[in-house]
């Protein structure tokens, strides 16, 4: 499950933070890639806004990634069966959980 936390898109972009509640990770190798989806930002053929993760997990579960538009910043830990962190972009914030399944 993923949730905004906090906004502050301008005008008519107050629904631009919007993203679809179910987070859904396969992690192999230590390694997960993730793209917070934004369904109501207009499309652009030449730029995403909607950021993508490659994430590497250390050995202690901690993760902390960079968005592959260097727009957003993915951080967490995993323990036992059970991933936890924060997505924090320029004008959105998101907290997730993710239960191993």
């Amino acid at each position: 499950m993923i949730q905004l936390t906090s906004a502050s898109p301008r005008g008519n972009q107050k629904d631009w933070c919007d993203t679809p509640p179910a987070i859904s990770l396969t992690l192999a190798n230590n390694t997960f890639n993730y793209t917070l989806a934004h369904p109501n930002v207009p499309q652009d053929p030449n730029y995403s806004m909607s950021p993508s993760f490659t994430v590497k997990v250390a050995d202690d579960g901690s993760f902390n990634a960079t968005s592959q538009n260097g727009e957003a910043q993915m951080v967490g830990h995993i323990a036992g069966s059970q991933m936890s962190g924060k997505i924090n972009g320029s004008a959105c914030a998101y907290a997730f959980t993710a239960n191993r399944s």
